[in-house]
């Protein structure tokens, strides 16, 4: 078990559990007020939630916002030398926030691993899928961000949208078939 690194009073355990070492103390002679102390001998293990995304979330104490248990996690326990934003689970179980499931990674790097995982969740992401067609060749293939693909082939998006609506325009040889939405 380790303390995060940031998050002073709080410790880390390798299989992805967060416990709280803040006790509180009444401060006698001031009425019903109190104090907050760190004692490592009466930890207690914070209580987890699913945030409706699939990832497990906790509040720590003072902090108006929710906190990521696999973010503590890889913080307190893997180095980031390439100051990396995004946290990958090795397994695509969101769930299993232990240290061997997680590696920090690209945004991108973190999209393409979870497209090419054979476990890919589409109601996860949320994410359209759309069918477009080489004109000249004839050849069918499916994106997931037209919007990405239209800026690295120098198309626009709104255009290639176009092309759907009316089957006989073409954008730069290329047109939009159908969307799914998943």
């Amino acid at each position: 078990m380790k303390e995060h690194p940031v998050h002073k009073g709080y410790f880390v355990t390798e299989d992805g559990r967060v416990f709280s070492a803040w006790q509180r103390k009444a401060n006698p002679g001031f009425g019903n007020s109190f104090y907050y102390v760190i004692d490592t001998n009466k930890m207690r293990e914070l209580k987890s939630w699913d945030n409706k995304k699939g990832y497990l979330v906790l509040n720590l104490k003072g902090s108006k916002k929710n906190w990521y248990v696999h973010r503590l996690v890889a913080e307190s326990y893997l180095p980031n030398s390439h100051n990396l934003p995004q946290i990958n689970h090795k397994n695509k179980n969101t769930k299993d926030n232990s240290v061997t499931n997680l590696e920090w990674c690209t945004a991108s790097e973190n999209m393409k691993h979870c497209a090419q995982s054979i476990s890919y969740d589409r109601k996860l992401l949320k994410a359209k899928r759309y069918l477009l067609e080489n004109v000249l060749t004839k050849e069918r293939f499916e994106i997931l961000n037209l919007a990405g693909w239209c800026r690295e082939n120098g198309l626009s998006d709104g255009t290639l949208h176009r092309t759907k609506r009316h089957p006989k325009l073409q954008h730069k040889g290329f047109r939009l078939l159908e969307t799914v939405q998943s």
